[in-house]
């Protein structure tokens, strides 16, 4: 999975133009709270999550934007603010290497910008 880094409100952003929404959207928030709260933090998650090898109870991350929860072997990420009060947060799943693969490219890419 790819991604292209744009400029937006003088910051990079993710933008994953072969995804479909809401995922594509739900992505650029995963990094984007990555980028806030660190990326060596997120992947400290993920590496935690995977040492624990649980795949009942997760870690998380809940950032300004989405929720992610970081299990042995993936990755759900939710929508911290849904359209209505009685509707389900939207979410999607990653596979735990793709995650990591996401968060170690997004760091190069903020390293570089």
């Amino acid at each position: 999975m790819k991604f292209r880094v744009e400029i937006i409100n003088d910051r990079p952003m993710a933008v994953f133009d072969d995804q479909p929404p809401p995922r594509n959207w739900l992505l650029q928030f995963f990094l984007e709270d990555a980028r806030t709260f660190g990326v060596e933090t997120y992947l400290a998650e993920l590496d935690a999550a995977v040492e624990s090898e649980d795949d009942e109870v997760p870690t998380g991350m809940t950032g300004n934007h989405v929720d992610v929860s970081f299990y042995a072997d993936r990755v759900v990420i939710e929508d911290l603010y849904p359209a209505e009060e009685t509707t389900q947060p939207v979410t999607t799943v990653l596979a735990i290497e793709l995650a990591r693969q996401l968060l170690i490219d997004w760091g190069k890419s903020l390293a570089g910008a």
